[in-house]
Formats: structure tokens, sequence, C-alpha cells
């Protein structure tokens, strides 16, 4: 996971906003902290 991707789960967590992405490992990352996901 790059750093840009971190500070953008970081970012969905604390905003307890759903995160929106294309890339698998990320979503797959947010699943696991049960954070929202949307793609776009």
């Amino acid at each position: 996971m790059y750093a840009y991707d971190a500070y953008f789960l970081d970012c969905a967590l604390r905003q307890r906003a759903p995160l929106l992405t294309l890339d698998r490992r990320l979503k797959a990352s947010a699943q696991n902290l049960n954070v929202e996901t949307m793609e776009v």
C-alpha cells in the first residue's frame, strides 16, 4: 500500500465517509476495517 492510499483510508475512517476506489487491494483493506467502499 502506498502512503497516499493509507492517507485516503485514514481520511475515510476519520470522516466516517465511504472510500471511492477502483483499487482491489485498497478496497480489501477498507473492508477489513469496516469502511464502506464505492466503485466509481
